[in-house]
C-alpha cells in the first residue's frame, strides 16, 4: 500500500521534469510536505483537452494537453453520496481496479501521475514491532506514482460554483518486487519514463493494455530506515527522510 508520502520539489521543477504545459493556481499553492497523509491536496499530472468542467461529452475537445492540478488525495466517484467515502480510496489495488464499480471507469479514461520524491512504508518484525522506512529512487529523479482522477459534483454547491466539482485521486499498488517485499507485501506502482505518455493517453482505453503497463518493471530504487516521527502527521519537516540508525535485531539488507 501507500498511505504516506514526501513530494517537496517546487511546482516548476516538477513541470520540467515531466513537460507539464499548464500549471493551475491551486497547483502552484501547494506547498512543499514531507509526510502527506490522505486527504491532503496533492500535485497530479494530468493529459486532457482543456475545457471546463462538467462540460457535455459533445464539447469538442481539442488537443490533449499536459497539465499539473491539485487533487485531493483519496478518489470520490461521481456518484458518491459523501465526500467522506475519499478517505478510504487512497489507494486502489492494480488487479481489481478494472472492475471495481469505484475505479473501472477512471481506470479506462481518467489516469495521471502523483508526482512524490520519495515514500514511506512500515516494516513489522517477527516481535510486532513497526520500523518506518524511506524509498526513493536511486538516481534522484522524481517518482511517476501509477494514478486515477475523479471529479466529484458536490451536492452543497449550485452548479455555476467554482466549487462545484473536487478533483480526486488515488494511487494504484501491487505485489512488491525487487527486494521491497522484505519491508512490505505491497507498493505503490511507479511508471519508467518511456511509460508516462501512454499511461497519460486518453485514447487509450484497453483495460488489458493498462494492465501491462502496470506489470512493467519500475525504477531502481533505494531505501532506509527513518524516526518513527513520521508515524504522526503532525510532524512535518526534512528530518524525516534522514537515515535513522536500524534497529539492532532487524536490519534489513
Amino acid at each position: 500500500m501507500c498511505g504516506r508520502y514526501a513530494s517537496f520539489r517546487k511546482a516548476q521543477q516538477i513541470a520540467d521534469e515531466f513537460d507539464v504545459v499548464t500549471l493551475s493556481q491551486a497547483a502552484l499553492e501547494v506547498e512543499p510536505n514531507w509526510n502527506i497523509p490522505p486527504t491532503t491536496p496533492v500535485r497530479i499530472i494530468v493529459e486532457r483537452p482543456e475545457r471546463p468542467v462538467g462540460t457535455e461529452e459533445t464539447f469538442d475537445p481539442g488537443e490533449p494537453i499536459r497539465a499539473m492540478h491539485a487533487a485531493r488525495w483519496g478518489l470520490v466517484p461521481p456518484w458518491a453520496d459523501s465526500f467522506a467515502m475519499g478517505a478510504r480510496m487512497f489507494n486502489a489495488r492494480s488487479e481489481t481496479a478494472a472492475t471495481k464499480p469505484s475505479f473501472r471507469k477512471p481506470f479506462s479514461t481518467s489516469r495521471c501521475l502523483v508526482v512524490a520524491d520519495g515514500y514511506y512504508e512500515w516494516h513489522t518484525s517477527e516481535t510486532g514491532e513497526k520500523t518506518p522506512y524511506y524509498i526513493f529512487p536511486s538516481h534522484g529523479e522524481s517518482i511517476a506514482f501509477a494514478g486515477l482522477f475523479s471529479w466529484w459534483p458536490n451536492p452543497e454547491e449550485p452548479d455555476d460554483s467554482q466549487d462545484r466539482w473536487v478533483l480526486t485521486t488515488t494511487i494504484l499498488t501491487a505485489a512488491a518486487r525487487d527486494g521491497l517485499e522484505e519491508i512490505h507485501e505491497r507498493e505503490p506502482v511507479m511508471l519508467t519514463p518511456d511509460l508516462i505518455a501512454p499511461w497519460l493517453d486518453p485514447d487509450l482505453t484497453d483495460p488489458a493494455a493498462v494492465l501491462d503497463m502496470l506489470a512493467a518493471p519500475g525504477p531502481e530504487l533505494s531505501w532506509h530506515p527513518v524516526s518513527r516521527a513520521v508515524g504522526s502527521v503532525r510532524n512535518n519537516s526534512p528530518g524525516l527522510i534522514a537515515p535513522a540508525a536500524p534497529p539492532v535485531q532487524d536490519t534489513l539488507l
